[in-house]
């Protein structure tokens, strides 16, 4: 059984990775005319 802590980390984290999608998907669509751009930021980010 999942506890209210427990809870409430699983739901922070999807969010934060809700906001990451959505952050790195405008970005992709700001540069999709400058592919080195994107590539670098991709390198950057992993």
């Amino acid at each position: 059984m999942l506890q209210t802590s427990n809870y409430s980390l699983v739901l922070s984290l999807q969010f934060l990775l809700l906001s990451y999608d959505l952050f790195v998907n405008s970005f992709s669509e700001l540069l999709q005319k400058t592919p080195v751009i994107q590539l670098v930021l991709f390198m950057c980010v992993q």
